[in-house]
């Protein structure tokens, strides 16, 4: 048994140690029993207490003091020994206290001139921080509970902060997308969206019971707390020293909310389902149909012109994770730069209809007396979509193509009055449209608002959509097509009709009259005996007379082939001559509002203004009003005894056209006065002219031809692109790939479905979008439907712009271990049929159908496993399935 003490209380004398003073005399080795008091007064006195046992006082003085003492006490019954005072003194507890409170006390000092000082965040700072956040000198920076001024940390201890608090503090620099503590800073309908694609299944069916795809649902959206949230310092801790990773992320991070734990990837790691692909490319590529059809085909041709490898097409982005194609003039243009161009095109013109003249049934108007001016009679343009859409922008325009959409325009023989009102209501808004075009500005005239509030289109898009126009092409299609617009639109603004409509008027009256007047001389005349097999009034087929009569049908007067006051020529109008009063002989077959013939013109040439003839004569006709002769039978001027026939021979002045002589010429053999028919010949009406076709000539003197000039073709001219005029048409041509007026034009049309405005704007979209259109846009570039809304995809995958996504993957690492084989180790053609075009037929992007076989998961499980690439989360998993950014701070102006 083992004893406490050495002693018992009789040998040792009872020790306070917890009092704060001892007496003086225990250095000696002597203390008083009692000691001092607990305010350090001495407690000194008799060495005992004597007690008083049957009369006499006794001694009681422990047996520690040394018992009872001899000389007893005193009579009186007092102590004989009296006890010497001392100075007491500090206990080793008191002086250790006082020592610890000196030292708490000099420690707060100085930690308090620390704090106070500008450096108290030195020392403060639980660690350092990483190099990213190094600047950041200031707790309240990250800390929502401090205060900015000096000893505002104190604050935190009575402040109460939130997790969210800080969290609020990061997304002020770090833009995370709008729900940034959403799980995966995805909203809740997003991920509601995700996992029930997942549940469903890739075939549309619900999958059921099927552990991995519990495993990889999102936490539900609500909670008891309300909704869930998750903060940053749950995955990012600071103040780990400067070269640690905040992104590092421990796979138990991700099984705080993802609880059925994955084991090792090659095991329990789902399978893949369709990767990479989970929609259509943007750019229609078939690899199958170039592999094995189109490449083969070009090589016979131009063998450097076809790709010979993967990386002649593909080529690493900037930051080597994705491989990105090449651009068009790089891999595409040397197949594919004659369709945008249009020299591929055998038929239709090589640009895009902007502006025309639409085509109208001239002569109807005219004799059911409808005034519209001045108009190409011989247009046959139609109206283009540009023009709808911009005549619908105005009031005077609103509907009106519609109105007339189911009217041949170019035949109203049979078209009602109100339909003829609504085709004058259409050319005079045409007109109207040409003229706002050129008097009131580019930016008036195609005004197009952004959306449907109306919001003016900021101008260089709306540069873009007028193809930066020039003046001059306005202008001079107004000069050639409309030679009175100006004059035109203010007589109808003002209820007058206009000059072409009165001239028309008085050349009727006059019509009228001289047709009274020939009547009248008919019935005044005694009847004749017509000759044999002839009228006297008809005259001859071939020959005019001078009986005032309608003459023949090849002769001078207002018959079917004659000139004559008022009439034309069947044979000097062709089918889609472009001018009312040209021959078919003196007009070439194209020619723009020429009133000149084709005799008397250049071939090539447009829109040259006619010579006025008061006759209005053909070539087979006479000359001039008075004389009924034609060339068939003599000249306009002579005396009825020197009309000789043109086929037969006369004197000097007559001549013949087949055998020459000093006077006329031959047509076929020249001489010094007429010459052959090159040094003029009667079909050029210049006796010294350089026109016709050239036969050599034998004489010395003659002069040699003039070279014949090519025929002027503007949609050559505009080869380079841009914009020219053709057969009634102000057209644009491509300029090449990206066109920026083409695409403008898509994009602004396109964009317009699902709103007020796709009424207007969707014949453009189909006409610029179709298969066969000019640039071919669509040939290459895929349309979606997002939203309602067409999208034309203008650019192929851009991992730049990819930052949603869940998984990521970087080929740089993998480029040297795919081995010989090279990209065909991960990307192989899949032999299944290929319907890869048939999934563009519609605008989903969705339906896809890639020519690629999918990726497995055993492509990848050779390498990644813990001891060699490493299999952890965030190795192929994002958390941060948003766009992830970093703002710049609002900076004050000085």
């Amino acid at each position: 048994m083992s004893v406490l003490q050495k002693f018992g209380f009789k040998d040792s004398p009872y020790q306070r140690p917890q009092d704060k003073w001892v007496c003086g005399h225990l250095a000696e080795g002597k203390p008083c029993p009692l000691g001092p008091d607990m305010h350090g007064k001495c407690g000194a006195r008799a060495a005992c207490e004597p007690h008083l046992e049957d009369g006499r006082w006794q001694c009681k003085r422990s047996a520690l003091e040394g018992g009872p003492c001899e000389k007893g006490p005193l009579p009186d019954g007092r102590c004989c020994i009296q006890q010497e005072s001392c100075v007491p003194q500090p206990s080793l507890r008191t002086r250790r206290g006082r020592m610890a409170r000196w030292a708490a006390a000099l420690a707060v000092g100085l930690v308090v001139l620390i704090v106070a000082s500008s450096q108290a965040g030195r020392f403060l700072m639980p660690g350092p921080l990483t190099s990213a956040h190094a600047s950041l000198t200031n707790c309240d920076t990250c800390h929502a509970g401090v205060k900015a001024e000096k000893l505002g940390w104190l604050h935190s201890f009575a402040a109460t902060t939130s997790a969210k608090d800080n969290s609020n503090l990061c997304v002020a620099c770090h833009n995370v997308g709008d729900a940034p503590f959403s799980p995966h800073t995805n909203p809740v309908e997003r991920l509601e969206k995700l996992t029930a694609a997942y549940s469903d299944g890739p075939d549309g069916r619900a999958i059921k019971n099927d552990n991995w795809v519990y495993r990889i649902s999102f936490p539900p959206p609500k909670q008891t707390s309300g909704k869930t949230e998750i903060f940053c310092a749950t995955c990012h801790q600071e103040h780990e020293g400067g070269i640690h990773d905040l992104t590092t992320v421990s796979n138990l991070r991700c099984q705080t909310c993802h609880v059925s734990k994955f084991g090792e990837f090659v095991g329990t790691h789902p399978q893949f389902t369709n990767f990479p692909f989970n929609r259509r490319t943007r750019i229609i590529f078939d690899h199958k149909s170039h592999f094995g059809t189109h490449f083969p085909k070009a090589a016979e041709t131009n063998a450097a012109s076809v790709p010979g490898t993967c990386m002649d097409c593909h080529e690493p982005g900037e930051d080597q994770r994705y491989m990105e194609v090449q651009a068009f003039d790089t891999m595409c243009s040397s197949c594919h730069e004659g369709d945008i161009l249009g020299t591929t095109r055998v038929s239709g013109p090589k640009g895009i209809n902007f502006l025309a003249v639409p085509g109208l049934d001239v002569a109807t108007l005219n004799e059911r007396h409808i005034d519209i001016g001045d108009w190409p009679e011989y247009s046959e343009a139609r109206l283009t979509a540009f023009m709808k859409a911009l005549l619908a922008k105005n009031t005077s325009g609103q509907g009106i193509a519609d109105q007339v959409a189911q009217l041949d325009l170019l035949d109203l023989t049979d078209a009602s009055d109100e339909d003829l009102a609504r085709v004058a209501d259409l050319a005079w808004s045409v007109k109207s449209l040409f003229s706002r075009f050129e008097n009131d500005g580019i930016m008036k005239a195609m005004h197009m608002p952004a959306d449907d509030s109306g919001t003016d289109m900021n101008r260089l898009d709306m540069s873009y959509l007028t193809g930066l126009i020039s003046h001059d092409v306005i202008a001079s299609a107004n000069r050639d097509w409309f030679p009175n617009l100006q004059d035109d639109l203010q007589r109808h603004d003002n209820g007058q009709p206009t000059a072409a409509f009165e001239a028309q008027k008085k050349a009727e009256e006059d019509a009228a009259a001289e047709a009274a007047k020939k009547q009248a001389a008919a019935t005044a005349e005694p009847a004749s005996s017509p000759a044999a097999g002839q009228d006297a009034d008809d005259g001859s087929i071939l020959g005019g007379d001078d009986t005032g009569s309608d003459g023949d049908i090849l002769g001078s007067s207002d018959d079917l082939a004659g000139g004559g006051d008022g009439g034309t020529d069947l044979l000097s109008q062709p089918a889609g001559a472009d001018g009312a009063d040209a021959g078919l002989l003196s007009q070439p077959a194209g020619a723009d509002d020429a009133d000149a013939g084709l005799l008397s013109q250049p071939a090539g040439a447009d829109e040259q203004p006619a010579k006025e003839a008061q006759s209005g004569g053909d070539i087979l006709s006479g000359n001039d009003s008075s004389s009924s002769d034609d060339i068939l039978s003599g000249g306009d001027t002579a005396p009825s005894e020197d009309k000789d026939s043109i086929l037969g021979g006369g004197d000097s002045d007559g001549g013949d056209i087949l055998s020459g002589d000093s006077g006329g010429g031959d047509i076929l053999s020249g001489d010094s006065d007429g010459g052959d028919i090159l040094s003029g010949d009667i079909l050029s009406g210049d006796g010294g002219g350089a026109g016709g076709l050239e036969v050599t000539d034998t004489d010395s003197d003659a002069q040699p031809a003039a070279p014949q000039q090519t025929p002027f073709d503007p949609e050559v001219w505009a080869e380079l692109g841009g914009w020219y005029r053709q057969d009634y048409t102000i057209r644009y041509r491509p300029m090449g790939h990206a066109d920026r007026f083409l695409r403008s034009w898509l994009d602004y049309s396109g964009h317009a479905f699902g709103t007020d405005r796709q009424g207007t704007l969707e014949p453009i979209f189909d006409q610029l979008a179709s298969s066969d259109a000019v640039g071919r846009c669509t040939k290459c570039h895929s349309v979606d439907d997002e939203s309602g809304m067409q999208h034309v995809k203008w650019k192929p995958f851009n991992s730049g712009r990819v930052k949603d996504r869940f998984t990521k993957f970087s080929h740089e690492p993998h480029i040297d271990a795919v081995g010989d084989k090279g990209c065909r180790t991960c990307h192989e053609l899949d032999p299944a049929p290929d319907t890869y075009l048939e999934t563009y037929k519609g605008n989903d992007p969705a339906v896809f159908s890639p020519t690629f076989a999918p990726i497995e998961k055993n492509m990848c499980t050779d390498c990644h496993t813990d001891e060699a690439a490493g299999e952890s989360c965030t190795l192929c998993h994002n958390y941060h399935a948003t766009q992830f950014g970093r703002p710049l701070v609002p900076t004050k102006l000085p």
